[in-house]
C-alpha cells in the first residue's frame, strides 16, 4: 500500500509540473508576462543583495536600507539569478516544481489526518486548480510561502502523533515562512497553540521541554532580523 500511494504522489506531482511548465512555456514565456507591481520590489532587493550586498530598493548609490519587506523572497530570488543568470523565468520555473512538491506535501498530511484516497483527491485537486496554478507564475512569495507553510506543517502533524524530534524543524520553516511573508508568524502561534493543547496530557517538564523547542526554533530565523531592523530603524518590527 505505501509503493502504491508514494506512485499516486509521484504521479501528481508529475500532473502538478507539466500543468505549470505548460503554463509557463505557453502563457508566460516572455519576462514582461511575469510581473506585478510588487515583483519589481522583490526583484530590485534580490540584483542588491548579488550585486552590492545590501538590503534596498534603491538604484543607486545611496542605498537605503529597506524596512517595506521580509528577506526570504528576495534571497530566494538572488539564489536563482546566481544560478541561472538574470533571468525571471527560471524563478517560475523553479516555483512550478515547488508547487508541484506542493501537492505531494498536501496528499501527505490529508493522509496523516484522514486516509490515503482522501490525500490523492486532495492533492490532485490542488494539482489542477487554476488558482495556484497562475499563482506560480508571477515572480511574487506565495508559492514560496505556501511550501514552507505546508512544509512545517507536515512537520507538525508528525509531532501531534508523537514524534518530537519533528518540533526543531516545523519551528525553524514557519521561521523562515514568516520571513517570507510576515503573517507566517500568525501561523506560527497557531501551531504553538495547538502543539500546547495537544501535549497537555504529558508530564509536566516534557510539556514545557517542547514548548520551549518549538518557541525557540522559530524565533532562531527571526531574531536576526529584528536586531538588524532595530539597529537600522531604532524599533523592532518585522516590516512596515
Amino acid at each position: 500500500m505505501r509503493l502504491s500511494i508514494a506512485l499516486y504522489m509521484a504521479l501528481i506531482s508529475a500532473l502538478a509540473f507539466a500543468i505549470r511548465c505548460s503554463t509557463t512555456l505557453i502563457w508566460f514565456n516572455k519576462p514582461e508576462r511575469l510581473y506585478s507591481p510588487d515583483s519589481y520590489g522583490y526583484e530590485r532587493l534580490a540584483i542588491n543583495i548579488l550585486e552590492h550586498r545590501v538590503f534596498s530598493q534603491s538604484r543607486t548609490k545611496p542605498f537605503s536600507p529597506d524596512s517595506h519587506r521580509t528577506p526570504i523572497y528576495p534571497l530566494f530570488i538572488a539564489t536563482v539569478y546566481k544560478a541561472f543568470g538574470y533571468n525571471p523565468i527560471a524563478v517560475v520555473f523553479i516555483q512550478d516544481i515547488l508547487d508541484s512538491i506542493n501537492a505531494m506535501l498536501i496528499c501527505m498530511m490529508v493522509s496523516l489526518t484522514s486516509t490515503p484516497t482522501a490525500g490523492i483527491i486532495a492533492a490532485t485537486t490542488y494539482a489542477i486548480a487554476p488558482l495556484p496554478v497562475f499563482q506560480c507564475q508571477r515572480l511574487l512569495s506565495e508559492t514560496l510561502f505556501i511550501f514552507l507553510i505546508l512544509l512545517a506543517s507536515l512537520f507538525g502533524l508528525k509531532a501531534l502523533k508523537g514524534h518530537n524530534r519533528w518540533l526543531i524543524p516545523c519551528g525553524l520553516i514557519l521561521g523562515m515562512a514568516a520571513l517570507t511573508r510576515p503573517i507566517g508568524i500568525g501561523v506560527g502561534l497557531i501551531w504553538i497553540a495547538v502543539l500546547s493543547v495537544a501535549m497537555r496530557n504529558k508530564p509536566v517538564s516534557e510539556w514545557f521541554t517542547n514548548v520551549v523547542k518549538m518557541v525557540f526554533s522559530l524565533l532562531i530565523p527571526i531574531v536576526p532580523w529584528l536586531v538588524r531592523n532595530f539597529i537600522t530603524f531604532k524599533t523592532l518590527f518585522l516590516c512596515t
